[in-house]
């Protein structure tokens, strides 16, 4: 098996209404994991978010961890990340915030029959001033060869929004996922 895992995630999204932008996010992240044995591991994530409706003008964060799979069955599995690493915020008034993060994640995937993959992710970073929590859970079902419709959920929390904020996003989306 491979040692070497690359994962890279480009995510957009913007809405209007009336005219007037509801929402513009650009979110991306680059995970490279070195498999040391078959269930566990090592990484090194870079991860981006611009989002014009939250009060940050960006956010970036670079983490080093462990993983590991802690149960595989037939059709399902379960694994944990655990990090460290840091964050830079800017906010939209240009003031800049740099912390030390500790992080967790849990991945749990369930093949429900052949053609259906339920996913849940749940993500903390935890940083001196502010906490992250992300959630995304989805049901994807092909529907010819390496083309599949993925449904899904995303919450993100923010423990201290800029003030006149949510600290609560959520999203639903329906997407065509292209496997390669």
């Amino acid at each position: 098996k491979n040692q070497w895992i690359n994962q890279f995630h480009f995510d957009t999204y913007s809405a209007s209404e009336d005219g007037d932008d509801t929402a513009d996010r650009l979110y991306t992240f680059y995970r490279l994991d070195y498999r040391l044995r078959e269930d566990r591991g090592l990484y090194g994530r870079l991860a981006y978010e611009d989002d014009k409706f939250t009060g940050f003008k960006n956010q970036s964060d670079l983490t080093f961890g462990y993983n590991q799979t802690l149960f595989d069955r037939t059709n399902w599995s379960l694994k944990g990340d655990i990090g460290l690493g840091v964050r830079r915020s800017e906010l939209d008034t240009g003031e800049t915030n740099n912390e030390m993060l500790f992080t967790t994640a849990g991945y749990l995937d369930w093949q429900i029959s052949e053609n259906a993959l339920f996913k849940q992710l749940l993500s903390f970073e935890i940083g001196e001033d502010l906490t992250i929590t992300r959630s995304e859970t989805s049901l994807e079902a092909n529907i010819i060869g390496a083309l599949a419709m993925k449904l899904a959920l995303a919450v993100k929390n923010s423990s201290k929004a800029p003030e006149g904020k949510d600290e609560t996003d959520t999203e639903t989306t329906v997407t065509l996922v292209y496997k390669f």
